[in-house]
């Protein structure tokens, strides 16, 4: 499988335009292809700013009333496979996605993936942090995030009340961030930031769930989190991860069955994950290909080179040589 590109785009200074075909075609290059349509009658100017650290890319939008939609046309055209995560600042938002809709309202919080159609409707003048990253950094697998998607959480209690500060803070000092130029302090901040939105919205999920579904959902989250703790280990093993959850293999298989990759498959993907973002790093740019890959459990470079092109579609040594 052929990871989506880190994103590449050039931050941006706050623009005010009172031109709406200068807001779509800023909105449509700075994120995904989508249309932007305003109201008729209506005046309108907005203001985009923008900062990339890693493959996080986080935007705070303020805007008049106007609706955006991105459409099949849009995605056959460009699916580049990212979530976007909104943090409504002021304002609400109408959030449509597949069979859902959703009002987010200031302190809420939505995931939608931007492979599939969606559509946003602002009927007021709004405030919004946007996070947008590729999806294989969130810790959350296909099936239980079918459930969240496109879904409002709330940030005023529980683990929201512990992330909603740092949202805010991030939408308040969106400029410092243009200080992370290299990925040995912008991917970590990357990773961190992600890693919260996925305990948040793994907090909501085992909150609204139903009972039974719920358990599966907390052991197989439980399952994740020991696999991320252990990838560098070369002994982690199906066998070895059902023993140490007190479940049969068969049990283990099935938590998976729902998702994108076998249990197996997961684990290779994750450690390809490590080595794509050690490979990236500058500040370990005198370790060989080879160490690299042993690092995160890949003890054979032979494996571990047509591993990683088989998933990203470059040699390691290939992938480097792009990040330098």
């Amino acid at each position: 499988m052929v990871t989506a590109p880190v994103p590449t785009r050039t931050p941006l200074p706050i623009i005010q335009t009172a031109v709406f075909d200068r807001w779509r075609e800023m909105v449509g290059s700075q994120f995904v292809l989508l249309d932007a349509l305003p109201f008729q009658g209506r005046p309108f100017h907005g203001a985009l700013a923008s900062a990339q650290f890693g493959p996080v890319l986080a935007s705070v939008i303020s805007a008049q009333p106007h609706r955006i939609s991105r459409t099949p046309r849009h995605i056959a055209r460009s699916s580049p496979g990212y979530y976007k995560v909104s943090f409504q600042l002021k304002g609400t938002c109408r959030l449509s996605q597949q069979d859902k809709q959703v009002l987010l309202t200031p302190g809420n919080v939505a995931i939608y993936d931007t492979d599939l159609p969606y559509s946003m409707q602002f009927d007021d003048a709004y405030s919004m942090l946007v996070l947008m990253f590729p999806r294989k950094m969130l810790g959350i697998p296909e099936s239980p995030f079918k459930t969240i998607a496109a879904t409002a959480v709330s940030c005023d209690s529980g683990v929201g009340a512990v992330v909603k500060p740092f949202l805010t803070g991030m939408a308040a000092n969106l400029a410092q961030l243009d200080g992370l130029e290299n990925w040995a302090s912008a991917t970590p901040m990357a990773r961190s930031t992600v890693d919260m939105l996925t305990v948040l919205f793994n907090d909501h999920l085992n909150r609204t769930t139903p009972t039974a579904e719920a358990s599966k959902s907390i052991l197989l989250q439980q399952i994740l989190g020991y696999i991320d703790a252990h990838l560098a280990e070369p002994s982690l093993t199906p066998d070895e991860i059902a023993a140490t959850h007190h479940i049969s293999r068969r049990q283990l298989y099935k938590l998976f069955e729902p998702q994108e990759h076998t249990v197996a498959g997961w684990i290779r993907q994750q450690r390809l994950n490590r080595c794509q973002e050690d490979l990236a790093n500058h500040a370990l740019a005198d370790d060989p290909v080879g160490r690299i890959g042993a690092r995160w459990g890949f003890g054979d470079p032979a494996h571990f080179s047509h591993s990683f092109k088989l998933a990203f579609g470059m040699s390691p040594r290939d992938f480097r040589q792009t990040c330098a």
